[in-house]
């Protein structure tokens, strides 16, 4: 089982880049133990964030350590195990329903996964900017213009 997290200072150059401000809801979806979620509330002052996680012991991790040393982005941050291109999240009433930015460390995420996720973001009214690590399939994201960037290996 690999996995992997972006770390914080690789976090606080997405969110510039991302331009993440106060009234920002964002999106971390394969949210693993959250940091990055946690992160763009404390960092960059997101009016709310959400985490996704699909694996439950990950989301446990997030949970606790939410609960445990985040007092003050307790009110703001929620975490949610689940599918992150279920259908119940991004309907009216779901999680990601006002989402405006989301993240995704998608590496080893699957060809469908990320149609299936590139069909829900599309379908979003309120999405304005959208990373990834693995691009999402040619033609399937609509509404949104592609920049490509290679962040540096080295200091």
């Amino acid at each position: 089982d690999q996995y992997g997290e972006i770390t914080p200072k690789g976090f606080s150059e997405l969110g510039r880049r991302l331009e993440l401000a106060c009234g920002d809801v964002f999106a971390d979806l394969g949210s693993g133990t959250g940091r990055s979620v946690v992160q763009s509330v404390i960092e960059f002052d997101c009016s709310r964030a959400l985490g996704i996680e699909l694996a439950a012991s990950r989301h446990a991790v997030a949970v606790r350590g939410l609960e445990e040393d985040q007092v003050e982005a307790r009110t703001r941050v929620s975490f949610v195990c689940g599918d992150l291109a279920g259908k119940e999240l991004w309907s009216s009433g779901g999680a990601l329903e006002a989402v405006t930015v989301v993240w995704t460390c998608s590496l080893l995420f699957s060809d469908e996964l990320m149609a299936r996720l590139a069909r829900r973001i599309s379908g979003s009214e309120s999405v304005r900017a959208v990373a990834t690590l693995k691009r999402f399939p040619s033609g399937s994201l609509h509404g949104f213009e592609v920049e490509r960037t290679r962040a540096p290996l080295h200091e």
